[in-house]
């Protein structure tokens, strides 16, 4: 039986984790329990394998995972072949891997039923071989990945990362000895990105563990870009109110203007009014002036008759039948 204890505090999220994982061999079989972090109990998984020919896997995050593993023979030359069939994923894969000499390998990975294919080429430079050059290409993504490792004799190794995908720069350093153990520190920098930096204790996914938080930093910078776009409509909303603004105050003054004339032409009707008014008062006034003008000379007619009708009335020369008839005469002039 064996026990491994790992640790990692990573000073981005400030936060330390710790797992544990104990292996039983049963003859070729070994059997794995591990809990991921040993503060929380959901991250316990268990798994069956037996070294090159097949390994089954189970966590109640990730379900049941199979990987079955062969070695053949292809025109002199071995090829490593892995199926791998992840249930909670629902992603099938087949890698193959070919040594063509000692120094010179190639791996190539694809995913079942998508555009997935990954091919990567390992180079061993040197007669001790300490230097590892690794080359791949994601032909769904068209990315290119670049690494270079470089072991010393003390068991040291240093190790260069950089990914097009994310365009991180990763160094390495990871040590491995009998005494204080297994650990690595990584830092990890996003060229035209934010900065980010990680730091592992013996993490073996300190890679994905920054491919992840490179993935956050895009989305930050789909963000930092949408709220850019949202200001400067707001700056254009904001020439556009000041723009209305100043047609606003022009409208008011044509307003005003046109008040004024206006005015002058309403000042001069009200005075043509005024003045038809007083024409009208004295022509009234002419007319009653008029009008009593002729009442009187109506009444002196009057008199007049009635002076000429008395006169008749005395003299002989007309009978009383004229004088009467003369008088109704003049009775019926004077009330008409």
């Amino acid at each position: 039986m064996k026990a491994t204890l790992k640790g990692k505090y990573e000073n981005i999220k400030s936060s330390a984790t710790a797992s544990l994982s104990v292996d039983v061999y049963a003859g070729d079989v070994k059997l794995k329990a591990t809990v991921a972090n040993l503060a929380a109990a959901y991250a316990l998984s268990f798994s069956v394998e037996k070294p090159g020919s097949f390994s089954i896997s189970y966590s109640p995050e990730k379900d049941v995972k199979f990987q079955f593993m062969n070695s053949m023979k292809v025109l002199g030359r071995a090829v490593d072949l892995t199926y791998t069939d992840a249930r909670g994923q629902n992603r099938t894969a087949v890698d193959g891997a070919v040594a063509f000499d000692a120094r010179n390998r190639v791996a190539v990975s694809h995913a079942l039923g998508t555009k997935e294919w990954k091919v990567r080429h390992t180079y061993t430079h040197g007669a001790l071989r300490r230097t590892v050059t690794e080359t791949s290409y994601d032909f769904k993504s068209h990315a290119w990945d670049f690494a270079v490792t470089r072991r010393s004799q003390q068991g040291d190794a240093v190790k260069a990362t950089y990914g097009s995908s994310t365009r991180a720069i990763g160094l390495e350093w990871a040590r491995n000895s009998p005494i204080t153990g297994t650990f690595k520190v990584g830092h990890y920098l996003a060229i035209f990105h934010s900065k980010m930096t990680m730091a592992n204790v013996d993490s073996t996914d300190a890679y994905s563990k920054a491919e992840r938080f490179m993935a956050k930093a895009k989305e930050a910078e789909v963000e930092t870009e949408h709220l850019r776009e949202e200001m400067k409509k707001l700056r254009d909303d904001l020439v556009a109110t000041e723009e209305a603004r100043k047609l606003a105050e022009s409208s008011k003054s044509a307003i005003e203007e046109l008040k004024h004339d206006v005015k002058v032409p309403k000042q001069i009707t009200e005075a043509a009014f005024q003045e038809i008014e007083s024409t009208c008062s004295k022509a009234e006034e002419e007319w009653k002036g008029i009008e009593t003008k002729l009442l009187e000379a109506n009444n002196k007619i009057i008199e007049a008759g009635q002076a000429a009708i008395k006169a008749y009335q005395t003299s002989p020369e007309f009978s009383n039948e004229k004088i009467k008839f003369s008088t109704e005469a003049h009775t019926s002039l004077g009330r008409t």
